[in-house]
């Protein structure tokens, strides 16, 4: 029974963004870090099921920007991936956590063979500062709060007030 309960989910390694994309939530492994892994069921919402879990587990509530295409001969154990921007902290960590510079990674730091070559792609696509990703405007690091602050400017002088955008 698990091993179909198994089959019926897909896990997704989480790329979260922080520092304009320069830096990487991973969680420690001995000398090595791990990229946060989701297992969503399959035919559900992948960015709903994500951002829940991720602030469930560790306590960061995430913006989904894209599915970084890892070619199917660097990632010989078929996990997805998925980029998303850090909106906010919410929460302790239930695995303990940290940021560390995309620069101060290399392929053989991280547990996933494939994962250094996930991150690489998502941060070539999210951070096209100031300009529209190759990928499309949603999949640019900053625009959830760029449209947060124009929403604001744009309803203030109607007598409105934002409470916020909530990533989850």
């Amino acid at each position: 029974m698990a091993t179909a309960e198994k089959n019926e989910c897909e896990t997704y390694r989480v790329i979260v963004l922080g520092q304009n994309g320069s830096e990487v939530l991973v969680a420690p492994n001995g000398d090595r870090f791990a990229l946060p892994a989701v297992n969503i069921p399959r035919w559900q919402r992948v960015a709903e099921n994500l951002t829940a879990a991720v602030n469930a587990e560790w306590g960061e509530e995430v913006i989904c920007l894209i599915e970084p295409d890892v070619p199917a001969s660097a990632n010989t154990t078929g996990t997805h991936y998925q980029a998303a921007e850090h909106w906010r902290t919410s929460g302790r960590p239930k695995v303990p956590t940290q940021w560390v510079p995309f620069s101060a990674l290399a392929h053989d730091s991280l547990i996933g063979a494939s994962d250094y070559l996930a991150i690489q792609q998502s941060t070539a696509l999210c951070s096209a500062e100031g300009k529209e990703s190759r990928s499309g405007p949603f999949a640019r690091l900053g625009w959830c709060k760029e449209l947060s602050e124009w929403v604001e400017t744009v309803i203030e002088p109607l007598g409105f007030i934002s409470r916020g955008i909530s990533a989850s």
